[in-house]
Formats: C-alpha cells, structure tokens, sequence
C-alpha cells in the first residue's frame, strides 16, 4: 500500500528544511539604535496631501444668457502646514460678477484647531478689493467644521 501524498509531502518539506541549515543575519559593526527612556520614535507624519472639493459647479452655456458658477476649497500641505484657495464667483458674458478667491496659509497649533492667515481678493467688474485675512478653524470629530475669520480692508489711496 502506497502513503498518502500529504504524508509524502510533510517528508519532503522535513527532509527539505534539514538539508539546510539555518543562517545567523550578516553581522554589521554598527551597533543597533538604543531609545532613552521618555523619547518617541520617529512617525511618517510629513507627507504631502492634497484635498479639493467642490460645493457648486454648474454652467449655462447656450442661448445669450451663458453663466459658469462656481464655489469650492482645497488644500496642499502636510499635517501641521497647508496652503487654502477657496474661491467663489460667477462668469456672466465675459466678466466676473461677485467673485471672491482666498489665499491662506494654515497651521496646526493643537488638535483639534488650525490658525490661518492670508489673502482675500473680490473679484469683480468692479475694481478689486483686496483684504488681510485671518482666522482661526476647529476641527472637533463628530462636529461639524467651524471657522471664525476676520477680514481687515487694504486700501490703496
């Protein structure tokens, strides 16, 4: 009577296995890193990221009363430093009517809450304003996001 083939199996995994006898790792001189006591290892945590998102992107493009009107936000940065562009308006004919684009810069100070701080431009027919901006955003888990911004007017004479 013949074995089983999982038997003959197990055997030549066994037979396998001792024929070779196992290999200590290569020694190296350096020695390996020692962690003091209270430090931390080092994390991945400057990785570049970005996130764009759209909340209105609609056009009217036949007939004489063409419009394009948009709202969105996006970012590029890593965990702590990141560059917003929020830009709103709308494109009537060939002109910008009730446009507003931010440029901020955003940087975590704890958690949960980011300061930024940057450039607000109104785009218009009109001639554009241009403000400083500065403001702080909470970023609280299962609440929403919130933000408080203060604009102070640049005015040029």
């Amino acid at each position: 009577m013949s074995a089983p083939p999982t038997t003959l199996l197990a055997a030549g995994f066994v037979a396998f296995a001792t024929a070779a006898p196992a290999q200590p790792p290569a020694r190296t001189d350096e020695p390996a890193p020692v962690l003091e006591f209270g430090t931390m290892q080092p994390v991945m945590d400057q990785g570049i990221f970005a996130h764009v998102i759209f909340n209105e992107l609609e056009g009217r493009f036949n007939g004489a009363n063409t419009e394009f009107r948009w709202e969105g936000q996006g970012w590029v940065g890593t965990d702590y430093d990141k560059l917003w562009i929020k830009s709103e308006g709308t494109f009537r004919g060939n002109t910008i009517d009730d446009g507003q684009q931010q440029f901020l810069y955003d940087r975590a100070v704890t958690t949960y809450f980011d300061l930024q701080g940057g450039l607000r431009s109104d785009l218009d027919s009109r001639p554009a304003r241009n403000w400083a901006a500065f403001g702080i955003q909470a970023k609280i888990p299962s609440i929403q996001v919130g933000k408080i911004c203060l604009f102070a007017a640049l005015r040029t004479t």
